[in-house]
């Protein structure tokens, strides 16, 4: 690279410029060489100073390239020497791609001896209607006196890069030049489109973001192209050429934005480079920034920081591209043919708008190469590298399929194990489980014969009590309040008895109600009149007039008994036992002044073995309850607990006049 900048550079020994010579034979003649350049430091030289300062003009090698001088202008003069042949009308083309403003001061045709110079203007900002030549390019008409030196003169001005390349033209082989440079821009723009679209299309389809970079960074680049050759200013010819700047100034910001982030998603992808990764996205970010300062009109401004970052990127990408052959990546080859192609030409590019090196046609037909070069080079890098990653994630997958049968054929293996596991064990528990059932059947038959055998034994002790008690004298009052307590026990005994058996009758898979008119006032008064005198215990009975219901006598009598009983049970104080008749039915409520129960346990009283926290310090196994809810539903009511205003409980149970029959055989 080093090289190539220093064999463009002009030395320093060569010869000084001399007058351009015109023959009869010449179509095409370049100026380069030939150039004689002044420094205007405050833009105030008329024409007159400047032929007045004719010897003060130094040679310069080459072309013209002062790179950004905003302040002042650059006056160049070119002294053409035509012999016979030579004279005549010629086109003068000025390369200049980037300055804004030409003045030209060259002869025309006319009786005078000298011929006059005439003033032209063309550039940037020169609208294509004030030119001299309705082009894309810079061209001016002179008429050139046979056999007599004469000078042309140019001034240069502008805020940006000040280069010129002066070229003398017959008509003929410049409308070719002029086609061809046409077809030339054309096909590389049409190059840059197409390729741009494939990758945008290819990188949304494939989701890879450096696909989607490089077709933006191919459509501004397309743009800038436009620019630079001034078809921009040509087909955009109805705008202001200052608003067409603008828009090449907020492009070439974008293109350099797009290219870096391009760069970026190629390169340092999956956390490589993490600090060139750093260093692409500010250039990125920073050039996008500066498409604000641009779409202001200060990109004069920012231009040199920006050919500073695109500078350090096309020295970069060379080692990166390197970095990755070495590496033996795919596509490593295709990046670093067609990376290195960009970074010379982006170096050349960069150099020669800084004004380090002069501007050149082969420079500039290198570039076009280049560009073409690496377009064609990156594309297929990418597509290799999609190419390759497609097979890498097919191995993968084929790698995945084998890894998931084999873990299916273990899965298949475990779940065989587990069910013969599984049988295993629900055969050991349903066996439990019958084991169980016929354990119990066991107890409660043995239950059922123990309750049965005791009931005569308690009702012999019941009736010997109950004549000792007669015979006893009534000085004998502790005879008799023992003989009174052995009563209550064997009463107790009989009532726990009386649930056992009344639990297996409910206990079996269907029960036959004995359905008879009941009086349940009746029942009930005599089931508080008997526990009253066994208990001495103050027990308020109310009725309302109500209808006689249908229900089994016993089954209800067992139900009432053990509200009465548990109310007694668990109060020391007044119990209360009302009959409230309704449309319906009645209502038996049982009240007492105990501990309450508990509103989060209300629900699961009435299950069965179920005991109360609050009731736990008193005797009971926790199923009169469960009877109680049994024997109702068995007749089609309701069994429900509540609290009391003095914080005791109020059990009651709801039974219709008439049962509905098909939920009998149910328990």
């Amino acid at each position: 690279m080093l090289t190539l900048v220093l064999g463009t550079m002009p030395g320093a020994a060569r010869a000084r410029a001399a007058a351009l010579g015109l023959t009869g034979e010449d179509l095409a003649v370049a100026a380069a060489g030939h150039l004689f350049v002044l420094r205007d430091a405050d833009g105030r030289m008329t024409l007159d100073d400047v032929m007045a300062a004719r010897e003060t003009f130094q040679p310069i090698p080459g072309t013209f390239n002062a790179g950004y001088s905003p302040q002042g202008a650059w006056w160049l003069r070119l002294t053409v020497q035509p012999d016979q042949g030579g004279g005549g009308p010629w086109l003068l083309e000025l390369t200049a791609p980037y300055t804004d403003t030409l003045d030209v001061y060259a002869p025309l045709a006319g009786e005078a001896a000298p011929r006059p110079l005439v003033h032209r203007r063309t550039g940037w900002l020169v609208p294509l209607a004030e030119r001299d030549l309705f082009s894309h390019l810079y061209v001016v008409r002179t008429d050139l006196a046979a056999a007599t030196p004469q000078d042309i003169y140019i001034r240069v001005s502008g805020t940006r890069a000040l280069t010129l390349a002066p070229t003398l033209w017959r008509e003929s082989p410049f409308l070719s030049h002029l086609t061809a440079n046409a077809l030339m821009i054309a096909f590389i723009v049409g190059a840059a489109c197409i390729t741009a679209l494939g990758s945008v299309i290819f990188g949304l389809w494939l989701r890879a973001s450096a696909f989607v970079w490089y077709g933006a960074y191919l459509s501004f680049a397309a743009l800038v192209v436009l620019g630079n050759s001034g078809l921009a200013t040509f087909l955009l010819s109805p705008l202001s050429p200052t608003l067409v700047l603008r828009l090449q100034g907020m492009i070439g910001c974008t293109t350099i934005m797009s290219g870096a982030f391009m760069v970026r998603a190629i390169f340092c992808a999956k956390g490589q480079h993490p600090v060139i990764a750093r260093i692409f996205a500010g250039i990125g970010l920073a050039a996008g920034v500066f498409v604000g300062a641009a779409a202001f009109g200060y990109y004069s401004a920012i231009a040199p920081v920006l050919m500073a970052g695109l500078l350090l990127l096309c020295v970069l990408l060379p080692w990166l591209a390197i970095m990755r052959v070495k590496r033996r990546e795919p596509a490593a080859g295709w990046y670093c043919f067609g990376f290195s192609a960009y970074s010379l030409s982006g170096i050349w590019f960069c150099l020669m708008v800084l004004g380090i090196v002069p501007m050149s046609t082969v420079g500039e037909r290198g570039t076009q190469i280049s560009s073409l070069l690496t377009m064609v080079a990156v594309f297929v890098g990418l597509a290799t590298s999609v190419r390759a990653g497609a097979r890498e994630r097919r191995g993968l997958q084929e790698k995945l399929l084998q890894a998931s049968q084999q873990n299916e054929r273990e899965l298949e293996q475990a779940v065989a194990q587990r069910t013969q596991a599984l049988e295993t064990e629900i055969a050991a528990r349903r066996a439990a489980e019958a084991a169980l059932v016929e354990a119990m059947r066991e107890q409660r038959h043995f239950l059922v014969i123990v309750s049965h055998e005791f009931r005569t034994p308690l009702a012999s002790i019941r009736v010997a009590i109950a004549i000792i008690e007669r015979r006893l004298g009534e000085a004998d009052a502790m005879a008799r309040r023992e003989a009174a307590r052995i009563i209550r026990t064997v009463g107790r005994l009989s009532q726990m008895i009386d649930t056992f058996l009344a639990e297996e009758v409910l206990d079996k898979t269907s029960v036959q109600l004995r359905r008879a008119p009941v009086e349940l006032s009746a029942l009930v008064q005599d089931i508080c009149h008997e526990h009253a005198t066994q208990t001495a215990r103050d027990i308020r009975f109310e009725a309302g007039a109500a209808p006689p219901i249908e229900a089994d006598f016993d089954l209800l009598r067992t139900a009432i008994e053990n509200l009465v009983n548990n109310a007694i049970r668990y109060t020391e104080g007044q119990v209360r036992v009302a009959v409230q008749p309704d449309t319906d039915g009645v209502t038996v409520a049982v009240e007492d002044d105990g501990p309450g129960i508990p509103e989060d346990e209300r629900l699961l009283i009435f299950e069965r073995y179920y005991r109360a926290s609050s009731s736990r310090s008193h005797a009971g196994i926790g199923i009169g309850l469960s009877i109680v809810r049994k024997i109702v539903t068995l007749h089609g009511g309701e069994a429900a607990v509540t609290g009391t205003p003095d914080g005791g409980s109020r059990f009651s149970i709801w039974l219709p006049y008439v049962a509905k029959r098909p939920s009998e055989a149910q328990v």
